[in-house]
């Protein structure tokens, strides 16, 4: 009785956060970022950061340290890890009324850096099969890695030839297309099984 009790209790809980969190893509938040930009972390004040940045890929800011509405942990997602000094980010942020803020419900719009790797978190985290577990600042982030510069440089690719991206993942035509910067396999890849593969 105890165990069926258990998994009534996990059905409900499964829908209720399905219902209310659809993560990301890695399209959707290139599109709909006002800002994407590569920061440090230079404090945590209450229920923000202020975060310092040196690179801008998307977007433009008025000064280069900006004040962004921390991502507060909630039933169905949480961040990887409790903010910190000096944590390396890079951000897709929206803007609203001087207000920035980080984009997805389930904290997508953190991709974490280390040195020259860039880790984007799992949109199903542990139970991807496809993706690793790794320590980023301490503490265990579900996902992929990837060099810094082939994000960059797939966000910026993306951007300039969307509509061709869209039409490889649409005709599930990433071999013959031959996309060569992993980070955009990825997106592409995500693109056919989330949206276009049962269309």
């Amino acid at each position: 009785m105890k165990n069926k009790i258990i998994i009534f209790l996990l059905l409900i809980f499964t829908s209720l956060c399905n219902a209310k969190y659809s993560p990301l893509l890695i399209s959707q938040l290139i599109d709909n970022s006002k800002v994407i930009g590569i920061g440090e972390i230079k404090n945590v004040e209450g229920k923000q950061i202020s975060v310092l940045f040196v690179e801008l890929i998307k977007g433009k800011l008025a000064n280069r340290t900006v004040k962004i509405n921390q991502f507060e942990n909630w039933t169905c997602a949480s961040r990887w890890t409790n903010y910190k000094k000096g944590q390396k980010i890079m951000f897709f942020l929206s803007a609203e009324n001087g207000v920035y803020k980080i984009l997805g419900s389930g904290n997508e719009g953190e991709l974490p850096i280390q040195g020259k790797k860039t880790y984007y978190k799992s949109l199903y985290g542990g139970l991807d099969k496809d993706s690793n577990k790794y320590i980023v600042y301490g503490a265990k982030l579900y996902g992929y890695v990837y060099n810094i510069l082939d994000v960059k440089n797939g966000i910026l690719d993306y951007i300039s030839n969307k509509l061709s991206f869209h039409k490889i993942a649409k005709q599930n035509n990433t071999k013959k297309a031959k996309i060569e910067n992993p980070f955009l396999k990825r997106l592409v890849s995500e693109l056919y099984t989330e949206i276009y593969q049962y269309q």
